[in-house]
């Protein structure tokens, strides 16, 4: 199990983005949800995520790689993106 909770997530915007795939690669999508705001945590399951998730790797197949986080900033938001490639296609996943 990857270590989760505030002290386990790297300190930058970056690998804190790389932290929440390794989550999702690993399954623990509780844990993802647990890194939300307590604002957004209502919003939105750790079954949806999980479905989500799920829905990717059954159109792509699995994560064969990871590509170098982006980050930008707005209105005081940090936007990070990671480039994923699977093994049969790619996508951006963004973290916020």
């Amino acid at each position: 199990m990857i270590p989760t909770g505030p002290e386990a997530i790297p300190p930058g915007p970056e690998d804190q983005a790389l932290s929440v795939l390794d989550l999702a690669r690993a399954g623990q999508f509780t844990e993802i949800r647990d890194l939300f705001t307590e604002g957004l945590r209502p919003m939105v399951t750790a079954g949806a995520l999980q479905a989500a998730w799920e829905v990717e790797l059954a159109e792509r197949g699995p994560v064969t790689s990871l590509g170098t986080p982006t980050s930008e900033t707005a209105d005081g938001t940090i936007t990070v993106k990671i480039p994923v490639t699977y093994e049969r296609g790619e996508l951006t996943c963004t973290v916020t």
